[in-house]
């Protein structure tokens, strides 16, 4: 019975590792011009608009081309040009089944729990120690589900080619007597 709880508890705990180590996803880059933005938004769609002056503003698509972007903001409609923009942002779903991994993985750990501490495990095996591992992780995955369903937030799907913050580039420096690093911070 011993081996049947040591097997158990391998399981959640690679379970677990799974839940935390990150998830290799398909997610679309950030579009860099109107063209590709075209592929990700639709008329009626709320955005999120960066101007060039730091400012974010709500704004409702109206009419998306390869140079412009209509938008209606406070009822308004405005015509953008690709260079007014900084970056764009909507509000996009968590994906569901991160919410439901994790509810499995933090469910069938305290059922395991639940499961080593029963003496009818200890003593019978069989259901009553997977009876528990079962019904905790279904419970939470359902749980997590739920709260992954209300979970939304504001993605970047573009942003301007220029509008990148500073970056640094580290590189040797070498010379007879010196040895040491360069750093360069670029705007």
């Amino acid at each position: 019975m011993y081996t049947f709880i040591r097997r158990v508890r391998r399981i959640v705990l690679f379970t677990l590792l799974a839940a935390l180590l990150p998830a290799v996803g398909n997610a679309q880059a950030i579009a860099s011009n109107f063209q590709e933005l075209r592929f990700r938004v639709e008329p009626g769609d709320t955005i999120y608009i960066t101007d060039r002056s730091n400012r974010e503003t709500a704004a409702e698509i109206v009419e998306l081309s390869r140079s412009a972007l209509t938008v209606r903001i406070s009822g308004e409609p405005r015509a953008l040009a690709e260079q007014d923009v900084r970056r764009i942002r909507q509000r996009l779903p968590d994906p569901l089944w991160t919410g439901a991994l994790i509810g499995v993985g933090i469910g069938a750990g305290l059922g395991t729990a639940v499961a080593s501490i029963s003496d009818s495990c200890s003593s019978d095996g069989g259901a009553a120690c997977w009876a528990p591992v079962v019904a905790y992780a279904s419970i939470s995955a359902g749980v997590g589900l739920g709260i992954d369903a209300l979970i939304k937030g504001r993605k970047v799907i573009y942003e301007a080619p220029d509008s990148k913050v500073a970056r640094w580039l580290l590189s040797p420096m070498v010379s007879g007597t010196t040895k040491g690093a360069l750093i360069r911070v670029l705007f």
